[in-house]
C-alpha cells in the first residue's frame, strides 16, 4: 500500500455531527467527509464539554467509492487543545491516524497510514 499523508478539517453541526473536507498526497482535489456522533466522551473523564472528542461513524469517497470507518477523536494525553484522531475499519484495523487542533470553530489536522517511528 502506498504511503498516504493528508490533511482535513471538520466543523461541528448543531446535532453533534461533523462535516468537512480532506485531501492527501494521492489526490488532485479535496473531497467531502461527514461523521455521525456515535458516543460522546464520558463525563467522568472531565471532557464532556469538549466540542470534538468522541466516537463517530464517518463516511468519505475514495476512488469514487464510498468508504466508512469509526473515527475516534480524543484529547492527546498531557496536552491542551491537541487531539489524536484515528480512523479504524469495522474489523478493528487502523486505517489512518494523526493529530488535530481547534482553529476558530474548525478542527484542523493531518493524518497518515503509516507509523513514522
Amino acid at each position: 500500500m502506498a504511503r498516504v499523508i493528508g490533511r482535513f478539517y471538520f466543523r461541528k453541526t448543531g446535532n453533534g455531527n461533523l462535516l468537512g473536507e480532506y485531501s492527501n498526497s494521492g489526490m488532485r482535489r479535496s473531497d467531502a467527509e461527514c461523521a455521525n456522533l456515535e458516543t460522546s466522551v464520558d463525563p467522568i473523564e472531565g471532557l464532556a464539554t469538549d466540542p470534538f472528542a468522541g466516537q463517530y461513524i464517518t463516511t468519505w469517497l475514495e476512488d469514487h467509492k464510498p468508504r466508512q470507518a469509526r473515527l475516534s477523536i480524543a484529547v492527546r494525553p498531557g496536552a491542551t487543545g491537541i487531539y489524536t484522531v484515528t480512523w479504524t475499519a469495522f474489523n478493528h484495523t487502523t486505517l489512518f491516524w494523526g493529530e488535530a487542533m481547534i482553529a476558530g470553530d474548525l478542527l484542523i489536522g493531518d493524518y497518515r497510514n503509516f507509523d513514522p517511528f
